[in-house]
C-alpha cells in the first residue's frame, strides 16, 4: 500500500502497528494517491456520484501525515515506526481539504434512485425462548424442544 501513498496502522496514524486485526491507513502527503486526489480536485469536469450503502463505522478519522523524508520506494517495515514518521505533521482530511472547492453546481445528485436501494431482507427467528416454572431459568434453542429443568425436575415451557 505504501507504494500508492498510503500507510498502514492499526491506529490510523504514525506509530501504528503495520499489521494486525482492525488496520486503517493514513495518507501520506508527498504519496502517489495525494498527487492523484489533487489532479482530479483541480479537473472541473470530474465528478464521482456514490453512495457507500454499506458502510462501516469508520475505526479512526482519515488524516493526511506530512512527512518528507520518505522515499517512494522504501519498504513499510522501514517506514512504519523511524523518528521522522513519528514526527511528521498530521493533518487532519477535513483541515487538508479546506483549500479544496467543491462545485455547488452539480444538481445531477440531488437524490438517490429509489432502484438503487436494495431493501433489506428480515431474519428468520430460528431461536425460542424456554423458561422453566419454578425457577425461571431460560434456555434457548428450537422450539421442538423437550427439556426438564436439572434444578426443579419440572419441564420447561416455551415463551409466547
Amino acid at each position: 500500500m505504501m507504494d500508492v501513498g498510503l500507510m498502514p496502522s492499526d491506529t490510523g496514524e504514525p506509530g501504528g502497528a503495520i499489521v494486525g486485526r482492525n488496520m486503517s491507513d493514513f495518507i501520506m502527503k508527498q504519496g502517489p494517491f495525494m498527487q492523484a486526489a489533487n489532479v482530479l480536485l483541480q479537473d472541473d469536469t470530474f465528478n464521482l456520484n456514490w453512495v457507500d450503502r454499506l458502510a462501516l463505522p469508520k475505526l479512526y478519522e482519515p488524516v493526511i501525515v506530512d512527512s518528507p523524508v520518505l522515499q517512494p520506494n522504501a519498504l513499510v517495515e522501514q517506514c512504519a515506526h523511524t523518528s521522522d514518521m513519528l514526527n511528521a505533521n498530521v493533518i487532519s482530511l477535513s483541515d487538508g481539504l479546506q483549500n479544496v472547492s467543491f462545485s455547488s453546481e452539480r444538481e445531477d445528485f440531488t437524490a438517490m434512485p429509489d432502484s438503487f436501494f436494495i431493501r433489506e431482507v428480515a431474519k428468520r427467528q430460528t431461536r425460542t425462548k424456554h423458561i422453566c416454572p419454578g425457577c425461571n431459568t431460560k434456555v434457548y434453542g428450537k422450539a421442538s424442544l423437550n427439556i426438564i429443568c436439572g434444578d426443579c425436575e419440572l419441564p420447561f415451557m416455551m415463551d409466547s
